[in-house]
Formats: structure tokens, C-alpha cells, sequence
């Protein structure tokens, strides 16, 4: 669950089985969260879970899919936690659903911290595509500069980012305690970047694509 594919993977899964769960074997189903009146109702939003989860498991692997998954995930999450949130309280369904409203609580959690990663990983995929084959792109100013890139590398704390602070990019030791917006951690550079590619050209093309990053999220 630590790259955006494994998370799209693990939540479909799990909505997968939530929804599998009172289609297979109603009585265990019932006999934790309470017994259903209309079983026509049960049935109708199991089969919707599956189908939700199938989705995301596929798109995990395929070109802008952890997006789809990210969409779907938050979409499910929430409605669930909602239902969760306002029906225990009125008795309308079993204290027991308020487990599930904190594991519904912690998928949308993950997927909102997972979707910087996310847009950065889009606009790396836009870059190779835009960008012709063997030509190098012209410099550009932006916020996010090679040398950036390259002292964030050079930074060797686990947790180090590029962080804005102040209108300024800065390279901090804790993305946690920057208390400014996180453009990438080192983690997602290293990642990102060619095994051991660490030439000027290859700095230049990872600070462009996070300037864009960047600037789609509001920097």
C-alpha cells in the first residue's frame, strides 16, 4: 500500500470482500452487522462493491489507472462513512457498522495522501509523452530548478522534500514538520528518476516535471 498501484489494489480488494461477504453467506453477514429486511437492497449494494473493486484492481496496473482507482475509492469511502455515520446514531443500523466507518475513515485518508504522488506521477507519464524522442526540451524558468533536485538528493534524511514556504522552494529534512506544501519527497524523486541517472539533463527534466506538479497543486 505504499505506491498508488498497491493501494488501488489492497482497496479493491477489500471492497471486493465487504461486498462478496452477503452475497456468499448472508446468515454470518447479518448475524454481525444485524438482520436486513429487504435482502433485494443487500444484495443490490454487495454487487455494487464488487463491481467497484473489480475496477480498481484492474486499473491499478494500466496508464492513469491508480487516478480511476483513487476516484472510485474516495467515491465508496465516503458514502459508506456517511451511511455509517448517520444511521448508527439513529439506531437504524447496528453500532457494529461504526467499524467499518473507521476502515471506510482510513482508505479515504490514504487516498487523500496518496494523491500527490498520484499527480506526479501523471505528469512524469505527460512529460514522455509530449516531449519528442531524443531532443532535449529548451530551459524554462519555474519554481522548481535542477538545483533543487540535486540538493534534495544529496540530503540523505529519510524523510527529506522539497517543500514551499513562503512562495519559495526549499529542501527541508521532514515534510511532516515543513508546515509548508510538500512538492515531492525524496522517496518520489528517487523513484521516479532513471537508476542512478543523476546528470544535469536528467536533474533538469525531474525539476520541470515537478514545477508542473507544482503548479497543479496551486503552487
Amino acid at each position: 500500500m505504499s505506491t498508488p498501484e498497491g493501494l488501488a489494489r489492497a482497496h479493491g480488494i477489500f471492497n471486493i470482500v465487504g461486498g462478496a461477504w452477503p452475497l456468499a453467506h448472508r446468515r454470518s453477514f447479518e448475524g454481525f452487522f444485524g438482520p436486513k429486511e429487504e435482502e433485494w437492497l443487500q444484495q443490490t449494494t454487495g454487487a455494487l462493491l464488487v463491481a467497484a473493486g473489480c475496477g480498481q484492481v484492474l486499473a491499478a496496473g494500466e496508464p492513469g489507472g491508480p487516478a480511476h482507482a483513487r476516484r472510485a475509492g474516495l467515491g465508496t469511502a465516503a458514502t459508506l462513512l456517511a451511511i455509517d455515520l448517520m444511521y448508527v446514531p439513529r439506531g437504524r443500523i447496528r453500532w457494529t457498522y461504526l467499524l467499518d466507518g473507521v476502515l471506510e475513515a482510513a482508505w479515504i485518508v490514504a487516498w487523500l495522501r496518496m494523491g500527490r504522488r498520484i499527480r506526479l506521477d501523471e505528469a512524469v507519464e505527460r512529460r514522455a509523452m509530449e516531449a519528442p524522442a531524443g531532443v532535449e526540451e529548451a530551459e524554462s524558468p519555474g519554481k522548481v530548478t535542477a538545483e533543487h533536485v540535486e540538493r534534495l538528493l544529496d540530503t540523505h534524511e529519510p524523510g527529506a522534500a522539497l517543500v514551499a514556504v513562503g512562495g519559495r522552494i526549499e529542501v527541508v529534512p521532514s515534510a511532516e514538520s515543513s508546515g509548508g506544501l510538500v512538492v515531492a519527497e525524496r522517496e518520489e524523486v528517487l523513484r521516479i528518476l532513471p537508476a542512478g541517472d543523476r546528470s544535469p539533463a536528467a536533474l533538469q527534466r525531474m525539476a520541470r516535471t515537478l514545477d508542473t506538479a507544482f503548479s497543479e497543486l496551486g503552487g
